[in-house]
């Protein structure tokens, strides 16, 4: 798995945005072009040469992607985003990870969103258990024993010789064995992933890697108390694991978020637990994260309206006679039988020509009297706004709704969903 190597030189970029990059870092010594194909398969970005330079064009996903192993992308979001475990949160997604490439974060409080993140991350650095093996070390344990070197003589004499035993002893014994903090603390991760995914659907294939890691694990008991913690945590700031097993710093670091109830944030700045890097399509999580707000507010405020998905049952045709062309509205506001709202989502600073069309032609096909487009806000502009209406007084009403996603998005969702619902009356 590659990680962040110093001798990468990181660019930054927004989506959908290009950066250049000299072609010398794409020229490996023996004079062959060096790209790794799973940034390029996934269409995280393309590449053009243009004027003597390599040019990276940013596609619609955001996260620190490497290109070869001298360059790495980090590829921003347009809009600046305070609270992204929240919109991720509400949206139902979960951030995907790159399976070939690790990036720090900072920990901080919580479980959130991000928790499929360090439990994905943690399996992945797992893998190198299974092919090194569970690391040992030597543990003191005392109690009743045969004689044995380390012979506590005053418990001895105390405990057994006083009460005429004197073919035993209480003695110390150093014991080379599995069961260690380290252990403890991945046997805990290990668990609490179990159950946490075990409830859930899961595309990936990560429960059963799950198990196979507990029952790898099987011979440590199992700490609830998470006793472990403190002598890990020393362990880990003294350096004190061993030449051979350097992979448990990070399997560690990585098991801690989670016996710590903790997450990550993508503060820069002191930054010191390593994870896979997290990959997200902003446009579907906006979109989402936009109709969820709609309708959370809609179950509790305007319970005579129902948010419809119109990529699933919302979906209509554009023509009244003819199935030929089938619409997919974002969101459609439905009113008992009638729709007289359609709502188009786009996560760009302003609308197109394009875009207008297709919020139109929309809400005609569907009946519907007003058409909404959210946006996130940028240029100043925030709230909703009344664009125009078409053809006369009885046609479509067109507005668009700017949504800040930075501050209190709380009070923003409920601003959002307040204006946008109230554009159909109560009947």
């Amino acid at each position: 798995m590659q990680a962040a190597s110093s001798k990468a030189t990181l660019y930054s970029c927004n989506e959908r945005q290009t950066v250049p990059v000299p072609p010398s870092k794409f020229i490996g010594p023996d004079g062959t072009v060096r790209v790794f194909k799973e940034s390029l398969s996934r269409g995280y970005f393309d590449i053009d040469f243009r004027s003597g330079e390599v040019v990276l064009v940013a596609g619609r996903y955001v996260g620190l992607i490497p290109v070869n192993e001298n360059v790495v992308v980090e590829i921003l979001p347009k809009t600046r985003l305070t609270d992204f475990a929240r919109i991720l949160e509400i949206a139902g997604e979960d951030p995907g990870a790159l399976r070939f490439f690790e990036r720090t974060y900072l920990e901080t409080q919580g479980i959130d969103r991000f928790f499929p993140l360090i439990a994905k991350s943690l399996v992945q650095q797992l893998r190198s258990v299974a092919q090194e093996g569970l690391m040992k070390s030597y543990c003191r344990k005392d109690g009743i024993h045969t004689f044995k070197p380390r012979i506590q003589f005053s418990k001895t004499a105390q405990r057994l010789w006083a009460r005429g035993n004197f073919s035993h002893s209480y003695s110390e014994v150093f014991e080379f064995t599995k069961d260690t903090a380290f252990n403890r603390l991945i046997k805990y991760a290990i668990w609490f992933c179990g159950r946490y995914f075990g409830s859930r659907p899961n595309k990936e294939g990560l429960a059963a890697e799950i198990e196979f890691y507990a029952n790898l694990f099987e011979v440590v008991p199992l700490d609830l108390k998470l006793s472990f913690i403190a002598e890990v945590q020393d362990a880990l700031r003294l350096g004190r694991i061993p030449t051979l097993r350097q992979y448990y710093v990070g399997i560690s670091k990585a098991a801690l978020l989670i016996a710590r109830n903790s997450s990550v944030t993508l503060d820069p700045q002191n930054a010191d637990v390593q994870l896979l890097s997290f990959i997200i399509n902003l446009e579907e999580v906006y979109e989402k994260y936009v109709r969820n707000s709609l309708r959370a507010f809609a179950k509790m405020n305007r319970q005579d309206l129902v948010v419809q998905n119109g990529n699933l049952e919302g979906r209509g045709y554009l023509f009244h006679d003819s199935i030929a062309a089938e619409i997919k509205p974002d969101i459609i506001i439905a009113h008992g039988e009638h729709r007289p709202l359609v709502v188009d989502v786009k996560y760009k600073p302003r609308t197109t020509d394009a875009d207008r069309y297709q919020l139109i032609s929309h809400a005609a096909a569907l009946g519907a009297g007003i058409a909404v487009s959210v946006l996130p806000a940028s240029d100043g502009l925030s709230g909703l706004a009344r664009k125009g209406q078409i053809y006369n007084g009885e046609g479509i009403e067109i507005f668009e709704y700017h949504m800040p996603l930075e501050g209190n998005l709380a009070d923003e969702e409920k601003l959002m969903a307040t204006e946008i619902l109230n554009l159909v009356p109560a009947l």
